[in-house]
């Protein structure tokens, strides 16, 4: 008999960490729709960065503009050391 409550114990503890876990991310799924900031830096809420970490969404923006020998030395060994092509 004690088996069977702790097989309900447990499972109504997975469901309500899966109700959580789905009320978090929709909660920061509607803040980023309502502020449009899919594409910024930084995320208008806690439950907007936890929606956005849930599912693996980040954005890239330039950190640093690289001087044009550092693109050369880089086309460089991208290239074998032929150079630029022509």
């Amino acid at each position: 008999m004690i088996e069977m409550y702790a097989i309900i114990a447990i499972a109504l503890l997975a469901a309500g960490i899966a109700v959580g876990v789905v009320a978090v991310v929709s909660i920061g799924i509607h803040h980023e729709k309502r502020a449009h900031s899919l594409t910024d830096d930084s995320s208008p809420s806690q439950a907007a960065s936890a929606a956005r970490a849930f599912h693996g969404l980040y954005t890239r923006t330039p950190q640093m503009a690289y001087p044009g020998t550092q693109q050369r030395d880089n086309l460089l060994v991208l290239t074998g050391g032929r150079g630029l092509p022509s």
